[in-house]
């Protein structure tokens, strides 16, 4: 019984995430499909409905059918989180957001978050809506660590919400220990430092001019 019920429940999910294709307008040398022969993503003619979002070009689908990615035509509040026109969404197969690129710099759990439009880092979620990947649009304190903003000096969190990895915007002493700035410290969920990674000086040369470039 229980078997049954979750293949009902996974076909209702799977209806109600897959697009229906033929009451769309699509430009056909847009379509792409893999090697199965399922058509995986294409553009618009014109902005459109799909699954209730207002979709303005790129589609991208599960090989099932279900949608998996859009760029938005209208602001929008997708699983409470507040998208603006113009940034490119990509779900998961149950329907939350996987990762967006946003449009515009913003705050997000309270932590200052770079935009880079659709040509840069996408900023990643976990399925309980929590953060999973970021990069800061300024030096912030999350957690008592210094973590140090920039397209190359990448946030990574827990699903629980806690640090797991940040680049050290200053030198700090954390839990009784010194880390030198610049340091990228490697965390556990409970906030323990598992590793400490350090970046050669001509990489880092390097990425800085990447940074003040971008």
């Amino acid at each position: 019984m229980k078997n049954l019920v979750l293949i009902i429940l996974l076909c209702m999910i799977t209806l109600i995430y897959c697009i229906d294709i033929e009451n769309l307008e699509i430009k056909e040398k847009s379509k792409n499909y893999d090697e199965n022969g399922n058509l995986i993503s294409f553009y618009l003619l014109n902005p459109q409905m799909i699954n209730s979002y207002s979709c303005k070009s790129y589609v991208h689908l599960f090989p099932d059918g279900k949608l998996k990615g859009i760029d938005l035509q209208d602001d929008t509040i997708i699983h409470g989180l507040s998208l603006e026109a113009g940034c490119r969404i990509e779900f998961y197969e149950t329907g939350e957001v996987h990762s967006v690129l946003f449009t515009k710099n913003r705050i997000i759990k309270n932590i200052p978050i770079k935009a880079y439009g659709l040509e840069g880092p996408v900023v990643e979620f976990y399925q309980n809506g929590n953060l999973k990947y970021l990069t800061l649009s300024e030096d912030y304190l999350i957690q008592d660590i210094p973590c140090r903003a920039g397209a190359f000096s990448e946030i990574y969190l827990h699903p629980n919400g806690s640090l797991q990895q940040a680049e050290l915007s200053m030198d700090i002493t954390y839990k009784e220990v010194p880390y030198k700035s610049r340091s990228i410290l490697i965390l556990d969920d409970k906030a323990n430092v598992l590793e400490v990674k350090r970046t050669f000086f001509l990489k880092k040369s390097f990425l800085d001019f990447l940074d003040w470039f971008l």
